[in-house]
């Protein structure tokens, strides 16, 4: 890594750079789709909504991002997401996480009370505090 970063230095600026690689440039909330397999199920979303709130998804998905150099030429730099990210989870209740992450507090919770405690129960998971706080207002 040192040795590319001297490179980069000394033939370029951060900011042209990262014009360069764009919606792949390192700490980018923007980009091509995420795969997310969940329970088998393929949900396509975008790192800018995985990066709305703090959640095991975006902590996951900072986690796994990988950063492969091709050459030493900045022609042919790339950085790679890894293709997909697989949880071991009720795809079904999956639809109201990502529902939330696009959606924040406009997002609309079912009115049976025992699906709503389903959904507090993958927002734990999931490590989201304000769609749990959501669901603990709904169920009250």
């Amino acid at each position: 890594m040192h040795k590319i970063k001297s490179h980069l230095d000394s033939k370029f600026t951060i900011k042209p750079i990262l014009k360069y690689l764009g919606k792949l440039a390192p700490g980018s909330t923007t980009g091509k789709p995420v795969k997310l397999d969940i329970g088998g199920t393929i949900f396509h979303t975008t790192p800018t909504t995985i990066y709305k709130y703090f959640s095991r998804l975006k902590r996951d998905f900072e986690f796994h991002r990988e950063f492969h150099i091709k050459s030493d030429s900045i022609e042919h730099y790339s950085l790679m997401y890894r293709d997909q990210l697989f949880y071991d989870r009720d795809s079904e209740n999956f639809r109201y996480i990502l529902n939330f992450l696009r959606d924040g507090d406009n997002m609309k919770l079912p009115k049976n009370r025992e699906k709503v405690e389903e959904i507090l129960e993958e927002a734990k998971f999931w490590m989201l505090k304000e769609l749990e706080e959501l669901c603990s207002r709904k169920k009250m």
